[in-house]
């Protein structure tokens, strides 16, 4: 109870009993995982509105999937290295099963990764704006993808978060993929980040020359963001961070 009333953003016992409620069985319905990724973002609202907020978003329209079983068992259960590690440890499995080791990924092969077909992803429009992506799971089977980015380089990015977020849990839980510091939006950059551009790969095609045009056709050919590129480079050694910090994909340090 503690734990969410902070998260919430309320003082030790100043959360309204009611809303404490809802929290708790939000809690029950997302999990513990999922609710407290979600609840720092949403903030506080007036009378625990947040929590409505965060529950509709099981009713908003979405992109309907089912994610590939070649998603199971990527990540090592038993591994206690640091999150970006194991991602890219998972990224490179996952890699090695596509049988495809460094070559860019394309469109249709990542988001059939998820159960969800290219032209699906081009041509939907959100009913709302969301403040976070998120995958709720359907009554059924697979899961339904509330994206939040729209241009398209930062949307391979979201989906292939999505991607790594199902290697990493179990299923049948809300994935959510956010812009905080925790441990599972680590993993989820990391493995977006490695996978869509393998750092081997990358320092092939660079083949030394880390200028901002080198790193410019580096997004290109790879189809991600010229800051992926930067951060991959700086959290591999090859620069030093050009930007702050806090908006790598990964850092190596805690």
């Amino acid at each position: 109870m503690r734990r969410l009333e902070a998260q919430m953003g309320f003082d030790p016992d100043q959360c309204p009993e009611s809303v404490m409620a809802e929290a708790l069985a939000l809690e029950k319905r997302l999990g513990m995982t999922a609710l407290s990724e979600l609840t720092p973002v949403f903030g506080r609202r007036e009378e625990g509105a947040a929590l409505g907020e965060i529950s509709r978003l099981a009713s908003v329209d979405g992109l309907e999937g089912n994610p590939d079983s070649i998603l199971t068992s990527l990540v090592d259960s038993r591994s206690v290295a640091p999150p970006w590690q194991r991602a890219v440890a998972a990224a490179r499995e996952l890699r090695t099963r596509l049988g495809n080791l460094g070559d860019p990924i394309n469109d249709v092969s990542l988001y059939a990764l998820l159960g969800l077909t290219r032209s699906a992803v081009d041509e939907w429009n959100p009913s709302t704006r969301v403040e976070v992506g998120l995958a709720v799971p359907l009554e059924d089977k697979g899961l339904k993808f509330l994206p939040r980015k729209r241009h398209p380089v930062a949307k391979r990015f979201e989906f292939a978060r999505f991607v790594g977020d199902c290697a990493n849990g179990e299923p049948k839980r809300w994935l959510a993929s956010t812009d905080l510091a925790t441990s599972r939006q680590k993993f989820e950059r990391a493995f977006a980040a490695e996978f869509l551009c393998p750092i081997r790969s990358l320092d092939k095609f660079l083949g030394g020359d880390f200028s901002e045009p080198a790193i410019e056709e580096a997004g290109a050919n790879f189809h991600v963001s010229e800051i992926t590129v930067e951060s991959l480079l700086a959290n591999n050694g090859y620069i030093t961070a050009r930007f702050d910090s806090e908006i790598l994909p990964y850092r190596l340090a805690a």
